[in-house]
């Protein structure tokens, strides 16, 4: 313990100085207060060691106290614990022995400390090799978390160097203040193996098409070998393959052309077998899974009249190999509404005729997914009376004003995609009509008009949804200037 004035040390002497002072005036000022010269000696000592204390502490006295205490350089030995050290053939049980051993004889000069990892770092428990995943970058970061804030001398790295997740182990290491020292496992020796790399495949597929696996196959050492590769499905080959290896690192893609027989996910088992001996067989299997959909989806298109707007639509829409759209004009609808996945009306309800009158109920009432696209023919007294949650209502004699749009930065009904977006911000304007719009209820509008380069809170295309029906609403003629603008 050591004892440091901040004042110089005469003011000590001016502390035990007023502390004699005061007690001599408060014990020698009254000599008839009754007290013995004895007592009254002890108290004034007493007072006059309590104010030299007080005064003493208030000129900064600091007592230094210092403890001293050694510790160890912390080594921390981190072992990978997944399933492809065991599986590289060595001798596991030996191994850890000799692991534990390492330990044992740092720990005379070092704190050692054990952790392992999989796909994140563990402090506890023994060596297992029962990780199915493998991110050597996290668990370093974590490590360094962890121990960072001690006195970290040494990370001493285990493992084969396979990492199934995260970034490139090497960047970690460079970002540690602390030397990393690594150990090799794994068997450098190239055995014969054929395995099933990769396949390639779309996630869905339409019942009744063709479809393709892509199927990589990789073999070393097996030159002049043949192999079988078979594609099951429900426990029954579809497909079989030879595959003929002509080199001793052998590569090639199969192309497997396939049927859509059934609807769902259709799982298939692909497979690849040869007679000569392997030492890993795991990765001689590999499974796909496709989603087999019904048939294109239906979109019927109704209009009391042609417009170059419907052309537009319609060659769009036919780009898509995944639609199938029939345009009906001038004529009621002779199919029934329901057996159509969306419904697109038109112009509709009309200012000239109620053709239509009864498909807009009926789809309305079987909640068939509508889009709305009004427009110089829209009744729109009549589509206001069918509460779609959009009201327009005209100013004076019906007119058209040219506007530009702009997307709705918080619109959440779908994520257009940033091409699409900066199309919408340059396309042509459209003639949508004079009104005073407004909207009410689960309505989010896509698209907002704007005026002579005003943003407005008028809407040109919006979306909702009514007691369980999905519809779109758009305003305006001159899609067809899109288009080609496209």
């Amino acid at each position: 313990m050591k004892i440091t004035l901040t004042n110089p040390v005469w003011y000590l002497m001016l502390c035990l100085l007023s502390g004699l002072v005061f007690a001599s005036i408060l014990y020698f000022r009254h000599r008839n207060d009754g007290l013995t010269l004895r007592q009254r000696a002890l108290g004034m000592a007493l007072r006059a060691l309590s104010v030299t204390l007080i005064t003493a502490l208030l000129i900064n006295i600091m007592i230094l106290v210092i403890q001293r205490r050694t510790e160890k350089p912390l080594v921390v030995m981190l072992h990978d614990n997944s399933q492809s050290v065991k599986l590289a053939g060595s001798d596991t049980p030996t191994w850890i022995q000799q692991w534990n051993s390492a330990a044992d004889q740092l720990s005379d000069r070092f704190d050692v400390r054990q952790c392992t990892f999989g796909e994140h770092l563990s402090t506890e428990g023994a060596l297992s090799f029962d990780q199915k995943q493998t991110n050597i970058a996290q668990s370093l970061s974590e490590l360094y978390q962890q121990y960072g804030g001690s006195n970290l001398t040494a990370i001493i790295l285990a493992t084969d160097g396979i990492y199934t997740h995260g970034g490139h182990p090497y960047q970690s290491v460079q970002n540690l203040k602390t030397p990393v020292f690594t150990v090799a496992l794994g068997d450098t020796n190239v055995y014969r193996d054929v395995k099933i790399q990769r396949i390639n495949h779309n996630r869905y597929a339409y019942l009744g098409n063709t479809f393709a696996l892509n199927i990589d196959v990789n073999a070393t050492r097996f030159q002049g070998e043949q192999c079988q590769l078979t594609v099951e499905l429900n426990h029954t080959v579809v497909a079989k393959r030879t595959v003929q290896v002509t080199d001793e690192h052998f590569f090639e893609t199969l192309d497997v052309p396939l049927t859509a027989d059934s609807l769902g996910v259709q799982r298939y088992v692909v497979k690849i077998t040869t007679d000569v001996a392997e030492r890993n067989k795991r990765n001689n299997v590999q499974e796909a899974f496709v989603e087999v959909l019904d048939n294109r989806r239906k979109i019927l298109l109704l209009s009391s009249s042609i417009n170059p707007d419907i052309t537009a639509i319609r060659q769009t829409l036919e780009k898509n190999k995944h639609y199938e759209i029939e345009v009906q004009y001038g004529k009621p609808a002779n199919k029934p509404i329901n057996m159509y996945d969306v419904v697109v009306f038109y112009q509709l309800p009309s200012r000239w005729n109620d053709y239509y009158a009864k498909a807009i109920q009926e789809a309305l009432t079987a909640e068939t997914p509508c889009f709305f696209m009004l427009g110089d023919q829209t009744d729109y007294n009549k589509f206001n009376a069918l509460q779609m949650g959009l009201t327009i209502q005209m100013k004076g004699a019906q007119s058209n004003n040219e506007t530009f749009v702009e997307p709705n930065a918080n619109f959440s009904g779908f994520q257009p995609s940033e091409s699409l977006l900066q199309l919408l911000r340059h396309t042509p304007p459209l003639e949508l009509p004079f009104a005073t719009y407004s909207t009410e209820g689960n309505v989010q509008t896509f698209l907002f008009q704007k005026i002579h380069g005003v943003l407005t809170d008028m809407p040109v295309i919006l979306f909702s949804t009514k007691l369980g029906l999905r519809y779109g609403l758009s305003i305006g003629n001159g899609l067809w200037r899109w288009r080609l603008y496209d």
